[in-house]
């Protein structure tokens, strides 16, 4: 799975090529991070990955209770960091800015909700 968000991190001109395995990294842990909310509950008996503290077991994510925007946020400042403030494509700089109003505004709300099929219903299977 890694390798496929590394591609798709190139595709849209986040990542280059030739990007050391450091850089990666941190570009992986940050698109982690923005899914968060939309990832499968894991379990427990069945993973050896920590389980999410915000994500119910039957999938909801409390957004009233997660730091997510803060996490997101330091993340995305080692990014700029490390990528030598590399400018980002310019077609994502507006989705950035919405997801993480997005984010915060769920947050101040306290909502509660399964997002993982709102997110389904946009998506084509692969």
């Amino acid at each position: 799975k890694a390798q496929e968000v590394f591609l798709g991190g190139q595709a849209l001109g986040f990542l280059k090529e030739d990007d050391p395995d450091e850089l990666r990294q941190i570009f992986l842990d940050l698109c982690y991070l923005i899914t968060e909310p939309f990832a499968l509950p894991l379990d427990p008996l069945k993973h050896s990955l920590p389980t999410n503290p915000f994500m119910s077991s039957n999938g909801e994510y409390d957004w009233g209770k997660s730091d997510l925007p803060q996490r997101v946020a330091r993340q995305g400042a080692l990014m700029i960091s490390q990528f030598r403030f590399r400018t980002p494509p310019q077609e994502v700089i507006f989705i950035d800015r919405k997801l993480g109003g997005t984010f915060t505004f769920l947050n101040r709300l306290g909502a509660v909700i399964n997002a993982r099929p709102l997110l389904e219903s946009y998506l084509e299977p692969l």
